[in-house]
């Protein structure tokens, strides 16, 4: 049978649930068609035919939910025969985001500033607008 072809995934095998996921096939020149099966209980698989001189083919699986998730692999026909089966994908999905918190740590960052200016301020004003001085030992002067 021809080669088999090779697959992987962007961005990653790991997904987060909901997130979408694309899969690439890299087929060797002159496929006839390409397919992306994935193993469940009655099979599932997405069909591409290559526009004009194509090698490479995108198959975007979106939303991704547990049932999604699994193993996947590429194979396609060439003359009439079928290919061996890729190496096995296997998707995962995970229930957490693993998403890039950069921003709202920036937007904590500045609101933290925020609060320290303000008690700052506070603190200032308050020092400032005492009428004598303390000490440390000292207490305030009691009048009769």
């Amino acid at each position: 049978p021809p080669p088999k072809t090779s697959i992987w995934a962007v961005p990653g095998s790991v997904i987060s649930i909901g997130s979408d996921v694309t899969v690439f096939c890299r087929t060797p020149p002159g496929v006839t068609h390409v397919r992306l099966t994935h193993y469940v209980l009655n099979g599932k698989w997405f069909d591409r035919a290559p526009q004009g001189v194509q090698e490479v083919f995108e198959f975007s699986l979106q939303n991704m939910t547990h049932t999604s998730a699994g193993t996947y692999h590429c194979d396609y026909t060439k003359e009439g025969e079928w290919s061996q089966n890729s190496d096995h994908l296997e998707l995962v999905v995970t229930e957490s985001s693993t998403s890039d918190y950069r921003l709202e740590n920036c937007i904590r960052l500045f609101m933290a500033v925020i609060l320290l200016l303000g008690l700052g301020a506070l603190l200032l004003d308050a020092w400032k607008s005492r009428k004598e001085p303390m000490g440390p030992l000292e207490s305030p002067k009691l009048k009769a």
